[in-house]
C-alpha cells in the first residue's frame, strides 16, 4: 500500500539521509520482523510503523527497501528464506466411487454444450 507522498518520493527520486540515530531505529525496528520471504511485505508493514513512530522524519518503506539493499544482499536473502509450508504439488482426482457419476454427468453437458455451438 503506497500513500500519495510515498508516490511523490519515488516519482521526484528524494532519499533519506540516513543518519545514526535513523539506523540504530531501523534496527530496533526489525527486532522480530525479518523483511524476506513469503511475508516480507508485512513485515516490512510492520517495521515501517516502528520505525515511524520512533524518529522525526517522514520516511516511506521504498526508502527502508532502499537502504536495506545498501546494508544486504536482500535479494539472496529472500532466496535462502524458507517456505514455511509445503510447497509441491500432489496430482488430485475426484474419487470414482463418489463423485463418478457427477464427473460422466458434467462431460456430456460439455459435449452437448459444444455440439450445439
Amino acid at each position: 500500500m503506497v500513500s500519495s507522498e510515498e508516490e511523490a518520493d519515488i516519482k521526484t527520486g528524494d532519499t533519506v539521509e540516513w543518519d545514526v540515530d535513523m539506523e540504530i531505529q531501523l534496527f530496533y525496528a526489525m527486532a522480530n520482523h525479518k523483511p524476506v520471504g513469503i511475508n516480507k511485505h508485512f513485515q516490512m508493514a510492520c517495521i515501517w510503523e516502528k520505525l515511524s513512530n520512533s524518529i522525526t522524519k517522514e520516511i516511506s518503506t521504498n526508502d527502508i527497501w532502499r537502504h536495506l539493499e545498501t546494508l544486504y544482499d536482500m535479494t539472496m536473502l529472500d532466496d535462502t528464506e524458507p517456505i514455511p509450508f509445503p510447497n509441491h504439488e500432489n496430482a488430485f482426482s475426484l474419487p470414482e466411487s463418489d463423485f463418478g457419476l457427477l464427473m460422466k454427468q458434467k462431460c456430456k453437458e460439455i459435449i452437448l454444450a459444444d455440439d450445439s455451438e
